[in-house]
């Protein structure tokens, strides 16, 4: 594809990837904010109890779950735009984006499959069983049925994170929101945080530039076609530096011209002060 074509095509798309980047960042909180309310602020000390009130709760729990597949496949959606656009620009390596595509796809439909048999799991035990402890620990155990989840949800934040950072490198995003994708890649799959507010702050950032892209600060490299890496702290700096003592040259030209002027002034006026008084004395 030519460069104007691939231009302009991305032209055409920044904004719905704008906006699919903003409601993944509402369907990410919202797949927290549901079950939260639902369960409420404290929970059993016991694991019976526990079982007992998600099974009370499990309409909730499965819309959670909902909003934040539905979030996650708007993400794949953002990272493929941002892989598609690395790869414009010689950024990334053609793998990456069918197997984000792949992974993608898998930790979606394994993950929603994996809540939906467990949660049926819960509700068979909640009706049918005696509600014994060992009754209740086998039905929470998920068996071999997590390691495909966990092995895509692996992958997933790999790609994930080399996708921001090849976006950084052709300087799509700035060093900023590059780093913090790949923050949010590793919480995506790892909540270390309780609350997914890096990610949901990522993804609306990352809606805030896309769209206003074709703006005053508008990378380079969204215009040329080519990859123009977003410059490093030092290298900002220097041009800050750089800048300053241009502007301060400009001044200082600008004052000696004036000097100037100011001299030939007073020169002239001394010049005609002089003509005058030799005209009296004759």
């Amino acid at each position: 594809m030519a460069t104007n074509d691939f231009l302009e095509a991305e032209r055409r798309e920044r904004p719905r990837v704008a906006v699919a980047a903003g409601i993944a960042a509402l369907l990410t909180l919202g797949g927290w904010i549901i079950p939260r309310i639902a369960l409420g602020g404290s929970r059993p000390d016991n694991g019976l109890s526990v079982l007992m009130l998600f099974n009370e709760h499990r309409t909730s729990l499965i819309a959670g779950t909902l909003l934040s597949m539905a979030g996650l496949a708007a993400v794949v959606y953002v990272l493929d735009f941002l892989a598609r656009a690395a790869a414009n620009r010689n950024s990334i390596p053609p793998l990456i984006r069918p197997l984000l595509l792949i992974v993608g796809a898998v930790v979606i439909v394994a993950s929603t499959v994996l809540v939906f048999v467990s949660t049926g799991r819960q509700h068979t035990w909640a009706v049918d069983s005696s509600l014994t402890f060992e009754e209740a620990r086998a039905v929470s155990r998920l068996g071999i049925g997590i390691y495909p989840v966990l092995i895509a949800q692996f992958a997933f934040t790999i790609t994930m994170g080399f996708v921001a950072v090849s976006a950084m490198r052709a300087g799509l995003l700035s060093r900023f929101l590059g780093i913090l994708g790949g923050i949010s890649a590793v919480l995506f799959t790892f909540p270390l945080l309780d609350i997914p507010i890096v990610q949901a702050y990522w993804l609306l950032m990352l809606a805030l530039t896309l769209w206003s892209v074709g703006g005053a600060r508008e990378p380079p490299a969204w215009q040329s076609g080519e990859a123009i890496p977003w410059p490093s702290s030092a290298e900002l700096r220097e041009q800050r530096v750089r800048a300053a003592e241009e502007a301060r040259g400009e001044r200082g030209e600008i004052d000696a011209v004036v000097v100037e002027d100011d001299e030939n002034a007073v020169a002239a006026g001394e010049s005609a002060g002089q003509r005058r008084k030799r005209k009296k004395r004759r």
